[in-house]
């Protein structure tokens, strides 16, 4: 049995940890990192006899706390290496519950279809969470094809790109996992993409930062994320339908006006690299 006493104290922890990571942000205040926060609550779970799954589940279950600790959870347990399969049974059931909410904070529905689409091992493909057909098909899948509401001062087109660049990689796992199932909805939204990409850029509310990043170094992320599962899978009907709908293409559009621009970001290198890797397993594949 889990001690619920034990679990609240530790609860309370991480909060305060990032309550004050929060402030030392808007302060700009020196001191640990959100990574040091939680691995130091971490490693106290661990002394304590308890595994940081449980304080994680125990937050994502909780309707009564914000959603933006929930999602903290939640984004933890996204890594399989915190999510033991003696776990996964009752961390999928969660997990389907939050889907079910009414009112569900949208961004904590984002990182709750992201964990619910995570792959344990790649080959063979095995997804982290046993969560069935018919729940995802029930909960997960209409999040996925929702309208995208714009939020205070966004345009219509921002919201569209965001939503569907957030969750082009999950509909990709989905679709390896369910014998190619979403292979539709992986193209329409890919569809989806390209247009609101195309028409958010000529948007003239935006200034040069938001054009820098928001217009070409996110869009480049999540299609980089996108190649990366057909890399990793090694599923050729994936790396099919990512080589005809001009992924690579668009990457590097993006990438040369990002060199025009002389746009800086730290993890360009990455995203480089999973192109790469793509297109070493589409040669690889003769595709």
């Amino acid at each position: 049995m889990v001690d619920m006493a034990d679990i609240n104290t530790f609860k309370e922890l991480l909060l305060v940890g990032l309550k004050s990571l929060e402030e030392r942000r808007r302060t700009n205040t020196p001191g640990p990192t959100r990574d040091e926060v939680i691995g130091r609550v971490e490693a106290d779970i661990r002394n304590a006899g308890l595994q940081p799954w449980q304080l994680y589940l125990n937050i994502l279950a909780d309707t009564r706390a914000t959603s933006g600790y929930r999602r903290t959870a939640v984004n933890q347990l996204h890594n399989p290496a915190k999510v033991p399969e003696s776990a996964a049974q009752e961390i999928g059931a969660v997990v389907v519950a939050v889907m079910q909410e009414q009112s569900l904070d949208y961004n904590l529905g984002q990182q709750t279809v992201m964990a619910a689409s995570i792959l344990r091992e790649y080959a063979p493909v095995t997804p982290m969470l046993p969560i069935s057909r018919t729940s995802i098909d029930s909960y997960f899948i209409p999040f996925v094809e929702q309208p995208s509401t714009p939020r205070q001062g966004q345009s219509q087109s921002e919201a569209t790109l965001g939503h569907v660049a957030h969750m082009l990689a999950s509909i990709a796992r989905f679709t390896v996992v369910h014998s190619h199932a979403y292979d539709g909805l992986l193209a329409l939204r890919l569809n989806d993409f390209h247009k609101a990409l195309a028409v958010f850029k000529e948007e003239g509310n935006l200034d040069e930062q938001q054009r820098g990043f928001y217009a070409i170094v996110h869009p480049m992320e999540h299609l980089a994320e996108l190649m990366d599962q057909g890399t990793m899978t090694r599923d050729r009907g994936l790396i099919k339908l990512i080589v005809g709908k001009g992924v690579v293409s668009k990457f590097d559009s993006l990438l040369e006006q990002r060199a025009a621009l002389g746009i800086e970001w730290h993890d360009v290198p990455r995203y480089i690299k999973q192109r790469d890797g793509f297109l070493a397993a589409a040669k690889e594949m003769a595709l």
